[in-house]
């Protein structure tokens, strides 16, 4: 069994999802808190901070980080969801930005839209405040069984 299996059978065993973040270090590096919510399945929190604004002069958050976001959401969703636990690559990020990011905390859910033999189609919306939706996007994941 593979470290990221390792990881994952550990996290959906002990119903902690922030565990994932052990298996992709990007999260870690963007402070990134997966949680499970009641109903909707995992939402994530990323955390305002400085190193994740792009220009200094724009009081917003950079486009790279929410694109980061969308990816990184879509490849926690696939190694939380899909049996058995697989090795899960990008394959290509679609990102619509919708408004700027103000400075605070930002939060993200997905949805499948499919999850097939081999790729899986993951629906990413982000958001801030009360559902203020600032970007959303699609993300294809390669999963190797």
């Amino acid at each position: 069994m593979s470290r990221t299996a390792e990881i994952v059978t550990r996290a959906r065993a002990a119903q902690r999802p922030e565990l994932l973040c052990e298996a992709i270090p990007f999260a870690t590096f963007l402070g990134l808190k997966p949680s499970l919510a009641d109903t909707d399945g995992l939402t994530f929190r990323l955390p305002y901070s400085e190193h994740l604004i792009g220009n200094p002069g724009v009081p917003a958050l950079h486009g790279g980080t929410l694109s980061s976001l969308l990816e990184t959401v879509a490849v926690m969703m696939t190694l939380w969801t899909v049996e058995p636990i697989p090795q899960a690559r990008v394959i290509t990020v679609t990102t619509d930005y919708l408004r700027p990011a103000l400075l605070e905390d930002v939060f993200a859910a997905g949805e499948f839209l499919r999850i097939g033999r081999r790729f899986a189609a993951v629906e990413v919306r982000i958001w801030q405040g009360e559902k203020r939706l600032v970007a959303r996007g699609r993300v294809h994941v390669m999963i190797r069984r």
